[in-house]
């Protein structure tokens, strides 16, 4: 895949998921929680059928695994959540940041509007991990890594607002990390 090709599709992920994260929250300002959060979840799992993952690499290779890891990490089941938060972790962020982290940076974002205390943490200490590493990333890369973080901080600022507790802590230290 060639960089252009590589930064168009990024982007045209970018726009989608903002367009459908800001309807989602609508959905749920609206009070419409359970009927949002379902619709997320199939929006979600078509939307990772699009994205070509054998494109793009993690720490074990070819990223094929992370559609899945990602409909896992959206569970309502907290311990599979939990697990898969793990994975998308050590799959990521082990040994480096991964090209994977492009794509998988606005589904997280998506993910943790509609995720417990607990896996929120989690996904935070992924998106950290990923601003921590980004300077330590070839150039092209580590410029598509940046502006997916970027849009994530302005995503997430809802939720640097109202967090509380061990969530607040989290999403203070991605904010110090992704600058």
């Amino acid at each position: 895949m060639t960089f252009d090709r590589h930064v168009g599709v990024v982007r045209e992920i970018g726009r989608q998921f903002n367009n459908r994260f800001a309807a989602s929250r609508n959905d749920l300002n609206a009070g419409e929680e359970s009927a949002g959060n379902a619709a997320m979840a199939d929006a979600l799992w078509m939307r990772l059928r699009e994205v070509r993952w054998g494109d793009y690499e993690v720490s074990t290779g070819k990223a094929e695994r992370l559609d899945k890891l990602l409909q896992d990490l959206a569970s309502r089941k907290e311990a599979r959540a939990m697990r898969a938060s793990q994975d998308v972790w050590r799959l990521l962020c082990s040994g480096g940041i991964r090209s994977a982290a492009v794509p998988v940076i606005p589904f997280l974002v998506e993910i943790i509007d509609v995720s417990g205390d607990n896996v929120r943490c989690e996904i935070l200490d992924i998106l950290k991990s990923c601003a921590l590493g980004v300077d330590k990333l070839e150039s092209a890369l580590g410029e598509q890594l940046r502006e997916a973080l970027i849009t994530a901080r302005n995503d997430l600022f809802w939720l640097r607002r109202k967090a509380k507790g061990d969530v607040a802590i989290a999403v203070e230290s991605f904010y110090d990390a992704a600058v």
